[in-house]
């Protein structure tokens, strides 16, 4: 099993062959299937994450959903991770490896209603 350094740095170097416009096409396509995923279009809440550079672009459909659903990103905590509502680009901060995060009160929640769907 890839450590989560070794997994970071693989899916890096692979969002890193590609150019901003082939990225840009690729992320869209991938955000509007997930836009359609009856799971995600059903939910009132859900948690996402705001990309880095190299990353599918999320910034676009974080804005987008979170007009219409309680869009809750990461924010890390020690080694672990807590949910904090995205409140507007302006409300993030940069934190630890460049990630940007919101900013304020952390908001706990009953992460009994987040359900989790693959397929």
């Amino acid at each position: 099993m890839e450590s989560k350094s070794a997994l970071r740095r693989i899916v890096r170097d692979r969002g890193e062959l590609y150019d901003g416009r082939t990225r840009a096409a690729m992320s869209q396509r991938v955000m509007e299937a997930v836009g359609r995923f009856p799971p995600f279009a059903d939910a009132a809440s859900v948690a996402l994450y705001w990309s880095l550079p190299a990353e599918v672009d999320t910034h676009a459909f974080v804005e987008k959903w979170a007009v219409r659903k309680k869009v809750y990103l990461p924010v890390m905590r020690g080694d672990g991770l807590s949910l904090r509502k995205f409140t507007g680009r302006n409300e993030l901060r940069e934190a630890r490896f460049g990630i940007r995060e919101p900013v304020g009160l952390l908001i706990l929640l009953d992460y009994e209603q987040f359900r989790v769907d693959v397929e």
